[in-house]
């Protein structure tokens, strides 16, 4: 029987290496399992990072972006509030004009915008009867090959307004500042950006 448990001895030690063999083999290869998907995970993770840095830096620019259009619409809105304010107050004074300094503006405006016919110089009662003496006699011998005939004009309050037969020239304050508005406000705009 010593013979039997020498062999069985011989068996079970054999057994006991060739498990330790598998044993072993099993923990390198989760060992190298282990490690390639660490390694995966890392190179994934890279990937993830890199991303994210990619989107923080592109919403960071996106942000910037936002705000300098931003800026820029509220300088466009300070300098439009700016140039309104300013053609409003030309307006007003303007408007505000009487006497002599009005009726020579008027007789400028008579000079540039008359056409060389006989037509009326449509006015308001008001300037009517605040007119300068033979205001319209003055101007009637500069003009050539024309003239006015006065009368009184409705709806007009700064200003006058020049007939020729179906021909209006409106050359109301209103009018003419409405006209020139866009004009007005490129010029502004010029020297306030300037």
């Amino acid at each position: 029987m010593e013979g039997l448990n020498k062999i069985l001895l011989k068996i079970e030690e054999e057994n006991d290496i060739e498990v330790k063999k598998i044993l072993d083999a099993g923990k390198t290869e989760a060992e190298r399992y282990k490690e390639s998907v660490v390694k995966e995970a890392e190179a994934d993770a890279d990937v993830i990072v890199k991303s994210a840095e990619k989107k923080a830096k592109q919403m960071i620019v996106n942000a910037k972006s936002g705000c300098e259009a931003y800026i820029k619409r509220q300088e466009l809105d300070a300098k439009a509030k700016v140039i309104a304010s300013f053609i409003d107050d030309a307006i007003k004074e303007i408007k505000s004009m009487d006497g002599k300094e009005y009726f020579e503006h008027l007789e400028k405006l008579i000079l540039k915008y008359y056409h060389k016919d006989n037509g009326f110089l449509l006015m308001s009662e008001k300037d009517i009867n605040n007119m300068p003496d033979k205001f319209v006699e003055n101007i009637n011998s500069k003009l050539e090959n024309a003239s006015l005939t006065l009368s009184k004009g409705t709806g007009i309050d700064k200003g006058f307004i020049l007939k020729y037969g179906g021909i209006e020239e409106n050359c109301t304050f209103d009018a003419l500042i409405e006209e020139k508005r866009d004009l007005i406000k490129d010029k502004l705009t010029e020297q306030i950006n300037a």
